[in-house]
């Protein structure tokens, strides 16, 4: 017994939205010329001092990083 596969809105919906990332994939690489990155920490709350310590100490390597030219020179 074979039955017809019929997507529900919700389905076609995701279907198309990964099928469009699909094509833009090429489009949405990263940046040849610089490199991003990020950081999880509290900045509110009870741990946000620990946080804005995270911060300042990943700003002070990333400034002494690019005075001696970077990663790659870049």
């Amino acid at each position: 017994m074979s039955t017809l596969f019929t997507p529900t809105r919700r389905q076609f919906n995701r279907m198309a939205l990964g099928a469009g990332a699909l094509v833009a994939a090429p489009v949405l690489r990263a940046q040849d010329n610089r490199i991003v990155l990020g950081q999880s920490a509290a900045f509110t709350g009870p741990a946000a001092a620990l946080g804005t310590e995270f911060l300042v100490g990943a700003k002070v390597y990333f400034d002494q990083l690019n005075a001696k030219g970077g990663v790659n020179g870049r």
